[in-house]
This record gives structure tokens, C-alpha cells and sequence, in this order.
């Protein structure tokens, strides 16, 4: 009959109960809620201001893939990408075509409602191109 050596059997017994404990402990450590971004796709309204341009009013459709929700926003002139986080909160990233550099931020969320606050560096040559840019935008639907 065969034979492992002592040490070979109780090596690979320390290991299967050191993996199933460890099993164990992340089984306790899985997420119990599931987390469900709102569906924010569809058409909205938007009310826009950057510290280059004047406060603007349009229309802009949301397309979104799972909690990530994109627009090219007419008022600001930007690509618009919203990272659903936390139940109500985003964080807003815009790129300028046109413009060398990109604005980062934060917005308060729900089904019909978008307030997003940004800043950015950008250069370029358009006038919505501005460096030390601060803006807002607010969509409604």
C-alpha cells in the first residue's frame, strides 16, 4: 500500500484546513446588499456655467452601462461621465474636445434630479477652453 511521509500528510492537512477556515471567514465577508444604480437614461434638461462661459439652457440626452452614465452636454461643450457611488452621490469627470486638459468633481443624485460642482485646468483654443475653470450643472428631468 502507499505511504506518505508524516510530514508531507500533516503539511497537506494544515493546508486544507488553513483553505476551508479561510473559506469560511470570506464567506462572512461577502456583500449582503445588492446595490442598484437609478436609471438615469433618457432626455433632460440642463442649466450649465463654467467661470468661461455664461450660464446656458439645453436639452441633452444620458445614455448609461450599469452605474457609469455618459452625455455630451451642449451648455458646457464637454463629454460628461457620471461614476455612481453611493446611493446619492457621483463623481463627475469632463473632457473638452478641443481643449487640452480635463475637469474633475462631485454631484448629488436621484431619479430626476443631477447638481454636479467641477474644477479643471484646460487650455486650448476655444473660449469654453480656460484654465482655473469652475463650474456647475444642473439637470432635470
Amino acid at each position: 500500500m502507499f505511504q506518505l511521509p508524516r510530514r508531507s500528510l500533516s503539511m497537506g492537512l494544515a493546508a486544507g484546513l488553513l483553505a476551508l477556515s479561510g473559506l469560511a471567514c470570506y464567506r462572512h465577508h461577502l456583500p449582503t446588499e445588492f446595490v442598484a444604480c437609478p436609471d438615469l437614461s433618457g432626455s433632460w434638461e440642463e442649466v450649465a456655467e463654467t467661470s468661461c462661459l455664461s450660464t446656458r439652457r439645453s436639452s441633452l440626452s444620458l445614455r448609461q452601462t450599469g452605474c457609469t452614465v455618459f452625455a455630451s452636454s451642449p451648455g458646457l461643450q464637454a463629454d460628461v461621465t457620471l461614476a455612481l457611488s453611493e446611493h446619492d452621490r457621483a463623481d463627475v469627470n469632463l473632457t473638452f474636445p478641443g481643449c487640452t486638459g480635463s475637469a474633475r468633481g462631485t454631484a448629488t443624485v436621484s431619479d430626476h434630479r443631477v447638481d454636479a460642482q467641477f474644477e479643471g485646468n484646460l487650455s486650448g483654443p476655444h473660449p469654453y477652453c480656460c484654465a482655473n475653470m469652475k463650474g456647475t450643472f444642473l439637470w432635470v428631468r
